[in-house]
């Protein structure tokens, strides 16, 4: 029980106060950027929707990019998707003229055969999956960053730290953006985030992390959740060895030294993705405090001078 209730503790926030810093953030983003619009894709997962509920939060003036890969099949195999955009879009009252839904299918299939025939002719191994849903994740980013500029508005990535420590995304993906509202929270504190804003319950049914790209592809990367997985994480980044983890705090040896492993092999693969690649907590238990007075901390909420 002593252990639980301590693994807990660790990412333990305040929602309320960070829901205020987080739309202060994104307020003074704003101001200093002089654009009040500011452009999400809403994949139907829990960071866009988070994200989305603190730009309304805000006071931004949202739009919402609807960008599914073939929607017929898309949402027939992963029904949630659909039905999740459509709850969000009605929480928020999100009117017409601010959504734009869009298959992407139609550019992303000319970009992948041309590159099929390229590889082919110069005998390039061809990896069909990795290479169609890569590309889905770019022009994503593509559209909204046009979207953006069309629009003079700002792109809302939707990253967080617990998928740029695993390495679970593509780069200049969807952890690219002009800002990140959750980009410095763990996924089970937006897990927690989204319970503070009253998100519908069918976005707070925790999984394992998986991309959820394509058919057939599991995606998944250690078979435990997030709340297993965060704390562990976040030890790691508290510069604390391995055994102490497993001896002070329980966790199984075998897991903590495959999440450790992967974070510490993937670690310089995040440089410059979002100019920073050390990470501010919100959570900071007195217990850590000199442990983390010792990280190298950006501040991505700091008012801007």
């Amino acid at each position: 029980m002593e252990n639980t209730n301590k693994i807990k503790s660790l990412l333990k926030i305040d929602c309320p106060k960070i829901t205020r810093v987080i739309t202060d953030y994104l307020r003074n983003k704003s101001k200093m950027e002089k654009k009040t619009r500011v452009i999400l894709g809403l994949s139907g997962g829990i960071d866009s929707a988070v994200s989305a509920h603190l730009c309304k939060l805000a006071g931004l003036d949202l739009y919402v990019c609807l960008l599914p890969y073939k929607p017929q099949s898309w949402w027939k195999d992963e029904p949630n998707q659909g039905k999740n955009t459509e709850l969000i879009i009605k929480a928020l009252k999100i009117p017409q003229n601010r959504i734009i839904s869009m298959d992407i299918s139609s550019f992303v299939d000319p970009l992948f055969k041309n590159l099929e025939a390229v590889f082919n002719k110069n005998k390039i191994r061809f990896n069909e999956p990795f290479i169609l849903t890569t590309l889905q994740s770019r022009e994503r980013l593509n559209l909204l960053n046009f979207l953006a500029e069309y629009l003079d508005g700002l792109v809302v990535g939707t990253g967080n730290i617990s998928e740029a420590l695993l390495h679970y995304r593509t780069n200049f993906g969807h952890l690219s953006g002009d800002v990140q509202p959750v980009g410095n929270l763990f996924k089970t504190q937006i897990f927690d985030m989204a319970k503070y804003l009253k998100i519908p319950e069918k976005y707070l049914q925790e999984t394992v992390p998986s991309a959820e790209l394509h058919k057939g592809r599991s995606g998944k990367i250690f078979p435990i959740k997030y709340r297993e997985a965060d704390p562990i994480m976040y030890l790691y980044l508290c510069k604390y060895p391995e055994k102490e983890v497993v001896k002070e705090f329980g966790f199984n040896g075998k897991i903590v030294r495959l999440i450790f492993k992967r974070v510490r092999h993937k670690l310089w693969l995040r440089e410059g993705e979002w100019g920073y690649c050390k990470f501010e907590f919100f959570k900071v238990s007195d217990a850590f405090d000199a442990r983390e007075k010792n990280l190298l901390i950006s501040n991505l909420y700091k008012k801007e001078r």
